[in-house]
């Protein structure tokens, strides 16, 4: 009898050193306890650094899942998807009325989840969803059935997603805000709460999308139980706002249709240039338009879409000292109508562009991806431009003022790249053209150049490099002295091509007419932050008569062409020139007209000279030229020949010398009196 008295308190104690046994092996044990419930057909759960539990708590140092979802009835078409899943650091803990479970049978559990880290999405990466510190909850109601397992029955469920992240697509959206709320006795059709995404990215970084925020409107109606409603949604552009009243999206169809309104959207949110701390605005004026958007089969569609400028719209470009140079001016009223679009959206490429038109300023803009990839890989936009009259939108300020006019046609292949936007020999040219003029600040003397039908080709790298092939048809320049015209100039120009030197400019292979010649430069290199550069300038076939007249003789006349070189060199704002030359291409003959008066007037050794000179048939003409910064140049010029009527044709040599300012000479383009002064010096020389 004694050992079965001791014996009894053993057996009472024997059920807490079981529980105690099993807290002490939890984490060994569990796994496989747990396995026959958590491993099933199409699902997988994985738990891994199991804790040992507390009162009313639960953890592990990792959870995965994959559960094979079947097609639901809102995407019938489809099949079953694999979902993933990976919980960092888990914990469940729980909270029910024990003393009411044991007194009715029933009691309800409330479940609370919490983890350091969430990451969901499906197997085929269509979308990747995380979160950091997820909270999510459950209530559920419980029901003992005497020697059976109890019944659990989910009665409400919620999960407050703050500061969340989702890629999809090729997109980044950042700051996912939604309180997700559902309950059994609404057919666990989301409550109404509002949405909001701070912003959006994609591979090239942030886009200039923010604040999109919409309310989530929860249906009850069993008939509609595949649309989702979206009220009173908005997102800022460039901070700018544009919303739209409702966005009804039905999941069965895979479609959304909805206007979005842009109204009074004040463009100068948009960035502009920074100077001493102040903002140089790059836009002006105030937007407002609509634009309908269908969303079909992961197809955007634009159909009809109007922007207008409630108030003028300009666009502005400034100078290294932060003041306005140029602007584009479209003014007040419509922009940009009917415009339609095709946008694919989540495809393989991210969105891709289908088609685009859409009317501008008297034109036509028109758009779509090519077939074939561009140097980077890429399929390029190809957009063509129609008739656009934008040239009369140029405006100039400053030292600078123009007028332009004509419209503008062209190919534009743009490229979006991670670096930034790319174009591959882009086209554009105008049949019009117009005049710019350059006041120089110091000295207020005005220069203009009016150019006619100018022709672009052109490349444009991510990186800002441009390479600008181009032409034109006539380019005049007119200073108060007189006019320089060049025909048909054309070369190639590349502006912020070298990283170590990004303010260089570099003009290749240009060439031009100048009187009926041939102007051209093999290579120039111009430095805008220095303002030094240097050239050479090559002629050929300069008539020698066009020279003479642009200098403004009277009384010399002459045949033939020449050609050579003049080497140029910039630096600030002087010009130099160093052994520069020219030669007759061939034989010529030079005429110097002097009347018999002026003759029987004229001393002996000047009479000479006239007579040489009625008639002189140079066999060689070489020149040379130098210029120092300050215009002090000297010229030389050696002619070779005879006069057939001067002494029965004999040799006659010729060496002039001028020492003259070319500075000064340019602005009156005109030498004439220094020519004849060269010549009646020479003369008094030979005759002393």
């Amino acid at each position: 009898m004694k050992w079965l008295l001791r014996l009894i308190p053993l057996l009472l104690l024997l059920p807490l050193l079981l529980i105690a046994a099993a807290w002490v092996f939890f984490p060994q044990i569990a796994p496989a306890l747990l396995r026959p419930v958590l491993e099933a057909p199409g699902r997988q759960i994985e738990i891994t650094g199991l804790f040992r539990p507390g009162f009313n708590s639960i953890g592990c140092l990792a959870l995965t899942a994959a559960v094979e979802v079947p097609p639901g009835p809102c995407s019938p078409d489809t099949t079953a998807t694999l979902y993933k899943a990976a919980l960092k650091r888990p914990q469940l803990h729980w909270n029910t009325d024990l003393s009411k479970l044991a007194a009715t049978g029933k009691a309800t559990i409330t479940l609370r989840i919490t983890a350091d880290s969430l990451q969901f999405g499906p197997d085929s990466k269509a979308f990747s969803f995380s979160d950091t510190d997820p909270l999510a909850g459950v209530e559920m109601s419980i029901s003992l059935n005497g020697l059976n397992a109890p019944t659990f029955t989910p009665l409400a469920a919620s999960y407050v997603v703050d500061d969340a992240a989702m890629d999809a697509g090729g997109f980044k959206a950042r700051g996912i805000s939604f309180p997700f709320l559902a309950a059994a006795n609404r057919g666990w059709a989301p409550e109404k709460a509002d949405i909001r995404v701070r912003s959006l990215e994609n591979e090239s970084g942030p886009l200039p999308v923010t604040a999109i925020r919409a309310t989530l409107i929860a249906l009850p109606d069993t008939s509609n139980h595949c649309t989702l409603t979206l009220n009173n949604s908005s997102l800022e552009l460039f901070g700018m706002r544009a919303s739209t009243d409702t966005l009804a999206y039905n999941m069965l169809r895979n479609r959304a249709a909805f206007q979005l309104d842009i109204e009074n959207a004040d463009l100068l949110r948009l960035q502009g240039a920074k100077a001493g701390g102040r903002t140089k605005p790059f836009a002006t004026g105030v937007l407002q338009g609509s634009i309908p958007i269908v969303y079909s089969d992961s197809v955007l569609s634009i159909e009809g879409a109007r922007i207008s400028a409630s108030k003028p719209l300009a666009f502005h470009w400034y100078d290294r000292t932060m003041h306005e140079w140029l602007s584009i001016e479209p003014g007040k009223g419509p922009i940009i109508g009917n415009l339609k679009a095709q946008i694919s959206v989540g495809g393989p490429e991210g969105i891709g562009l289908t088609s685009l038109s859409a009317g501008m300023l008297q034109g036509t803009l028109k758009a779509k991806t090519a077939r074939t990839q561009a140097p980077s890989g890429r399929k390029p936009i190809i957009v063509r431009i129609e008739g656009v009259d934008a040239l009369q939108t140029v405006k100039f300020h400053g030292a600078y003022k123009g007028a332009l006019k004509g419209r503008i046609y062209g190919t534009l292949p743009l490229t979006l790249e991670k670096k930034g936007f790319a174009i591959h020999n882009g086209t554009l040219r105008s049949e019009g053209g117009g005049t710019i003029s350059i006041r120089d600040p110091k000295t207020r003397i005005e220069t203009s150049y009016r150019f006619t039908e100018p022709m672009a080709n052109f490349t444009r790298y991510p990186t800002g490099a441009l390479t600008l092939d181009f032409s034109m048809k006539e380019l005049k320049r007119k200073a108060e002295g007189g006019e320089l015209l060049l025909t048909h100039p054309a070369g190639r120009a590349m502006l912020w091509s070298d990283p170590a030197s990004p303010d260089m400019v570099r003009l290749t292979n240009f060439s031009a007419g100048f009187f009926n010649s041939t102007l051209s430069i093999t290579e120039a290199r111009y430095d805008m932050l220095k303002g030094s550069g240097n050239s050479v300038l090559h002629f050929s076939s300069l008539p020698l008569q066009k020279l003479l007249d642009l200098q403004g003789t009277k009384k010399l006349y002459a045949t033939g062409t020449l050609l050579g070189n003049i080497p140029v060199r910039m630096e600030k704002e002087s010009i130099a020139i160093k052994n520069g030359g020219m030669r007759a291409e061939e034989s010529g003959q030079i005429i110097y007209a002097t009347t018999p008066e002026e003759r029987a007037a004229a001393n002996p050794g000047l009479r000479t000279t006239y007579e040489a000179l009625t008639n002189f048939l140079y066999m060689q003409l070489t020149s040379s030229i130098d210029m120092a910064p300050d215009g002090e140049s000297l010229l030389t010029v050696q002619l070779k020949g005879h006069n057939p009527e001067y002494q029965g044709g004999r040799p006659v040599e010729i060496n002039l010398t001028i020492r003259q300012n070319l500075l000064d000479l340019m602005k009156s383009l005109s030498i004439s009196s220094d020519i004849e002064r060269s010549i009646s010096e020479k003369a008094l020389r030979r005759e002393n």
